[in-house]
């Protein structure tokens, strides 16, 4: 498959195996557009490392477990790339504790965070993909 020229979303894309991600698909040709909930260190990172293969990106933050946040952050992925091909959604939120130390409510944002996420980012989607 050929993924020059494509445009790509990459969510949680600023590091660990998403960073990975981004910058394959940079490798491969593709513009990349990262989220995450902020615009930290890591993504400035992984930005400037996409850039050092000759490809555009950009940071869009929201929230993917929200929905308003994510046809927000849809609707300015499209502006600035004009489009979307590749969709790389793997939102995910944890503190990295032990399974029995994780108060409810951590639970809950990490179920809200990579499961509610993926439906928000695939029902946020415009006409123009």
């Amino acid at each position: 498959m050929v993924l020059a020229g494509k445009r790509a979303l990459v969510t949680g894309g600023e590091r660990r195996i998403c960073r990975g991600v981004a910058l394959a698909l940079a490798e491969a040709g593709c513009e990349v557009g990262i989220n995450d909930l902020e615009e930290a260190e890591d993504a400035r990172e992984t930005l400037g490392l996409i850039a050092g293969l000759g490809r555009q990106s950009a940071f869009f933050g929201a929230a993917i477990s929200s929905a308003p946040q994510v046809e927000e952050m849809i609707g300015a992925v499209v502006e600035r790339f004009g489009g979307i091909d590749i969709l790389v959604n793997n939102p995910f939120y944890s503190r990295h504790q032990p399974f029995l130390d994780i108060e409810e409510g951590q639970f809950d944002r990490t179920l809200a965070g990579c499961l509610n996420g993926s439906c928000c980012a695939v029902r946020g989607r415009p006409a123009a993909w």
